[in-house]
């Protein structure tokens, strides 16, 4: 009887961590190794070689050129919602991959932009 049971919790749960991100990959520093906009190819140094820094508390920051933005983020699923604080506006991402050292994901309803991040 126990291991009839099992099965289907665990099937349950199989199926709940293989649909959902897991949030601590992305805790941590990125760089911008380069962006597709448009159909066109941007490299870091076009765009002031940003760094976007993740932390476990929910902050986000982006650095380039010397300036930076803060905010927050949230994983619900395969996408990652950005609160900027200064600029009062929110960003919505679609995940593609997220790995230990990669992440790529896309922004964007009419023009969409794939974004490539590395450690």
């Amino acid at each position: 009887m126990k291991k009839i049971l099992f099965l289907p919790v665990m099937a349950l749960f199989l199926l709940f961590t293989s649909c959902t991100q897991e949030p601590s990959k992305i805790i941590g520093s990125w760089k911008l190794e380069k962006m597709n906009l448009d159909g066109a190819e941007v490299f870091p140094n076009v765009l002031g070689n940003p760094t976007y820094l993740f932390f476990d508390d929910n902050r986000y920051e982006q650095r380039a050129s010397g300036q930076f933005e803060q905010g927050t983020y949230k994983i619900d699923d395969k996408k990652l919602t950005i609160r900027f604080n200064d600029l009062d506006k929110v960003t919505v991402m679609q995940i593609v991959e997220l790995t230990e050292n990669k992440f790529v994901y896309k922004i964007g309803e009419e023009s969409i932009s794939t974004v490539y991040l590395v450690r």
